[in-house]
């Protein structure tokens, strides 16, 4: 992750949310929800731009997951999408 893409996440929600996975003061994973515009809808929506849980844990991962998307619905995301690497086998089969 690129520090200045992410410095601007931590300022303030105008471009996005940064999520972390946090364990007893250890960061086990975070997530990176980013805002975008649909013509289509007319409405916000939004883009889980990165994702990432050490350990690949299933259970923080989905924790994880629920929290942005949690955080992204009440910012007023209509919709969220994401993209994987098709090589990718586990992450495409936990999403």
């Amino acid at each position: 992750m690129r520090r200045a893409g992410l410095l601007p996440l931590l300022v303030d929600e105008t471009y996005g949310q940064v999520w972390v996975l946090d364990s007893a003061g250890h960061i086990d994973g975070y997530a990176v929800v980013t805002w975008s515009w649909s013509l289509e809808s007319g409405e916000r929506d939004s883009i889980l731009d990165e994702m990432y849980v050490e350990n690949g844990s299933a259970s923080g991962g989905s924790r994880l997951l629920r929290a942005a998307l949690a955080g992204a619905r009440e910012a007023g995301a209509q919709a969220v999408f994401l993209k994987t690497e098709g090589h990718n086998g586990g992450v495409r089969s936990f999403y």
